[in-house]
């Protein structure tokens, strides 16, 4: 039973290294972005990985997602950012969101894209908590 535990506690502990490798790497990306950057420009420069290892799963970007406004529209790509619990969900809080008008990069972060919302009247749902292990 106790090898059992062992054997789980390091299947998770690697599938946790490699989303904080992602997550890093994404960091070190968008300190590294600048405004203005075509939408291509920034998907390169990210690049478009794809992970699945020990039950994990993350596609970078995490998500897209388009808003509308009364004037303007945007598209929004979540990027992994790091784990803040370790509960095999991806929440917003470990994405960081990169916020795209007419092919442009906008800008970046949760303060930038309330800002653009709150600017611009975007109602928006909240999405749902998305799991990182299928079942």
């Amino acid at each position: 039973m106790r090898t059992c535990f062992i054997i789980v506690l390091c299947i998770s502990l690697v599938g946790c290294a490699t989303m904080h490798m992602l997550g890093a790497e994404n960091r070190q990306s968008i300190a590294n972005l600048s405004k203005g950057m075509d939408k291509e420009q920034v998907i390169d420069y990210m690049g478009e990985t794809y992970i699945w290892d020990m039950g994990v799963q993350i596609n970078n970007p995490y998500r897209i997602e388009m808003l509308q406004g009364t004037s303007k529209n945007f598209e929004v790509f979540y990027y992994y950012t790091g784990i803040k619990r370790a509960d095999f969900e991806i929440t917003n809080e470990e994405l960081t969101p990169l916020v795209f008008e007419n092919g442009k990069l906008s800008g970046w972060g949760w303060a930038f894209l309330n800002e653009v919302i709150s600017k611009n009247n975007i109602q928006i749902n909240q999405p749902s908590k998305r799991k990182r292990r299928e079942s």
